[in-house]
């Protein structure tokens, strides 16, 4: 696995990549994300993916039951990242 990037690192397609918790270059003070140059990517640290990943969930759980086919990938998801550790 690789550490986290510097600010200057770029993707395999020349995109700036970030933490998600720093302001930098392409950033815009404390509004970060919401006003940063939209050819930055962030990458966000396991801790901050695994916040989202439980938020998620229940939004995935509702829409999980508007259909047969939403809750058979609802169910397929969340067994593959319990599986992984992830959930």
């Amino acid at each position: 696995m690789r550490c986290p990037p510097n600010r200057g690192d770029r993707d395999g397609r020349g995109r700036r990549v970030v933490p998600a918790h720093v302001d930098g270059p392409g950033t815009r003070g404390s509004q970060g994300a919401a006003k940063r140059d939209p050819g930055t990517l962030i990458q966000w640290g396991e801790k901050e993916k695994g916040e989202f990943r439980q938020v998620s969930r229940k939004v995935w759980e509702k829409w999980s039951k508007k259909s047969p086919l939403a809750k058979e990938i609802y169910e397929s998801q969340t067994k593959f990242l319990k599986s992984i550790g992830k959930l």
